[in-house]
């Protein structure tokens, strides 16, 4: 349900931004446009405050409770899912897609080893998307913190693994 007004000051990318858009069928589009197109950053200030006093760790644990929460959406969400040559590219922007409007994402990129696709040759001929095939960069951050996460298969462990690879503090 969408209020009477977008909140007076929402942030974006770590900036606030002021706005009081009356609640019309136009302004409805609007806001939900503008929404979407600030790539998951938008949360009200007391969204966040509430959401803050739930964690009792520093920006950086955050950050990194963060990155894991989308590596583990995308791992459980996705994997299972029919996937062939003829829907790769586009299950790939799904993925991306799908997490870059989660809160804090900077960026995230999606690639499925396409030489674990094979041609489909009947109808019930298709192949559903593993965790092996899975290759992600994702990009955090929260409040000045960066996290920089993957996941891939780890050939020595036989395991599609989840990592953090870099935490720059601000």
């Amino acid at each position: 349900m969408m209020p009477d007004t977008l909140p007076e000051r929402a942030l974006v990318a770590d900036q606030p931004l002021y706005t009081a858009i009356p609640r019309t069928a136009n302004a409805t589009v609007l806001a939900m446009v503008l929404i979407q197109g600030l790539g998951g950053r938008y949360m009200s200030d007391s969204r966040e405050e509430t959401a803050d006093s739930y964690f009792q760790c520093s920006d950086s644990e955050r950050a990194a409770f963060e990155a894991g929460i989308k590596m583990g959406t995308i791992y459980h969400q996705f994997v299972g899912i029919p996937v062939s040559s003829d829907n790769v590219e586009t299950l790939e922007k799904a993925i991306e897609e799908g997490c870059r409007i989660q809160p804090f994402v900077e960026s995230v990129k999606v690639l499925i080893d396409k030489s674990r696709l094979k041609t489909k040759r009947g109808e019930f001929d298709y192949i559903s998307l593993t965790g092996e095939m899975l290759d992600v960069e994702l990009v955090v951050k929260y409040r000045g913190t960066v996290v920089e996460a993957g996941m891939r298969q780890v050939k020595e462990m036989n395991y599609p693994l989840m990592f953090i690879k870099r935490i720059n503090r601000p």
